[in-house]
């Protein structure tokens, strides 16, 4: 009987030391996420246009958006959420990879009013904007300088295979990321307030 208790000891132990260790791996991958989007930020801002004209996009909105390469990267602006505190890059497309370097366009464009961007959980990426209010703001910054001002209007939780969910209703901007069991998407919808 001690042998077998001696034994899930040992098991629980093992248990616990892999799940110190998964957490402390997965905090780690979020800070050196976090470090990299930082400095691609800070390239991002210095190549931007002081003056941009608003004519070409309002002109002809189906336009393909403008991208900046960075670091190997293409890169259509940053986006920041004022009450989480955060300013990230978003980049061109969506993939597994990219995901660790930011926010993604999973779709749309800011021009045609129907962009969808997804980010990992990370806390300093989209984990947080389920705490986001109706009215919060988000801004987007193209990489030409253009100011798009948005405001939350809706938050709803989706199946993670929900796709076309996702792509359902008339709303200017989409953000969403996993929730923490990974089972559905946090997701916030967003009606454009402002051109600057």
């Amino acid at each position: 009987m001690k042998q077998k208790s001696n034994i899930f000891l040992l098991l629980g132990l093992l248990f616990l030391g892999l799940g110190l260790f998964l957490a402390g791996y997965n905090l780690y991958e979020e800070e050196k996420a976090s470090l990299v989007a930082e400095e691609a930020l800070m390239d991002l801002k210095e190549e931007i246009e002081d003056n941009p004209s608003k004519e070409e996009y309002v002109k002809n909105p189906d336009m393909e958006m403008p991208t900046k390469k960075i670091r190997g990267k293409r890169y259509i602006g940053w986006i920041a959420i004022p009450s989480l505190g955060i300013e990230l890059p978003v980049l061109d497309e969506y993939s597994e990879s990219n995901l660790k370097l930011g926010p993604n366009r999973y779709e749309g464009s800011l021009y045609q009013d129907n962009m969808i961007l997804i980010a990992h959980a990370y806390r300093n990426y989209f984990g947080r904007i389920g705490q986001l209010k109706k009215q919060d703001q988000v801004i987007f910054t193209d990489v030409d300088g253009h100011v798009f001002v948005y405001e939350v209007i809706q938050k709803e939780t989706i199946r993670k295979e929900d796709f076309e969910k996702m792509r359902e209703g008339d709303w200017d901007l989409t953000l969403f990321t996993c929730t923490f069991d990974n089972q559905s998407r946090t997701t916030i919808r967003l009606r454009r307030i402002e051109m600057i």
